[in-house]
């Protein structure tokens, strides 16, 4: 199975999850790398909680691509500012569905912006 990143509005509050196979889990912020939002996950713009979730998530897709985290480290931070210009920004649904499958489009240039998932009617699953 694919590696899923799913990120719902519930309340005021931003919940994002990543999800392979039956484990989902919340989405580590990764704060202590890279701090962008005291505030959390947000998307929609390119403000501080973009910045972090996309921070988050290309480190996560390093993650599954190098064996040495410094080397994920230096993917996501070569990537995120592009990404969130290019994806979080765009969603403007209150919730997003992303693969790895369509981040690895993107990062070899196969891939536009509207590929970003989103539905009023998706459920996250924690």
């Amino acid at each position: 199975m694919d590696i899923i990143i799913k990120g719902k509005r519930v309340d005021r509050e931003c919940v994002v999850v990543i999800k392979s196979d039956h484990i989902a889990a919340p989405l580590d912020p990764h704060d202590d790398l890279v701090n962008h939002s005291s505030n959390g996950f947000e998307w929609g713009y390119s403000g501080s909680g973009p910045s972090q979730l996309a921070f988050a998530i290309m480190f996560e897709y390093g993650k599954s691509k190098f064996p040495k985290e410094i080397d994920a480290y230096k993917f996501a931070i070569t990537y995120y500012m592009k990404f969130r210009d290019d994806y979080i920004a765009s969603v403007q649904e209150p919730s997003f569905e992303i693969s790895f499958d369509q981040i690895e489009r993107w990062v070899d240039g196969e891939s536009q912006p509207s590929k970003v998932e989103g539905s009023e009617d998706e459920r996250v699953e924690t």
